[in-house]
């Protein structure tokens, strides 16, 4: 594989998994849980310790999808502790390495 082509797999993937967080907050089964807004770092550190504890079980005896579904479980919640301590505005900021 090429530089190119390692960079654009790279993006592509990154993308996928964006998309796959979008529809796993979209689940019915996640509709009911109110958001992370009104929790704080402790509330989300703790649930995010259980999706590990989850990943590590899918790991050792899951299928490659169950690893996969629990990742984005995982990343799903360090998103939510990202989102709840870098104010909106510095974002693109942020994001742009400055």
């Amino acid at each position: 594989m090429t530089d190119e082509e390692r960079r654009i797999y790279e993006r592509a993937s990154v993308a996928a998994f964006g998309e796959a967080m979008v529809l796993t907050l979209e689940l019915p089964k996640n509709w009911d849980k109110g958001g992370w807004h009104g929790k704080d770092n402790e509330e989300l550190y703790e649930l995010l310790l259980r999706e590990v504890k989850e990943l590590k079980e899918a790991i050792e005896s899951g299928t490659a999808e169950d690893v996969a579904r629990e990742s984005v479980d995982v990343a799903e919640f360090v998103m939510m502790m990202w989102d709840l301590n870098i104010p909106f505005l510095d974002r693109p900021r942020l994001i742009r390495g400055e």
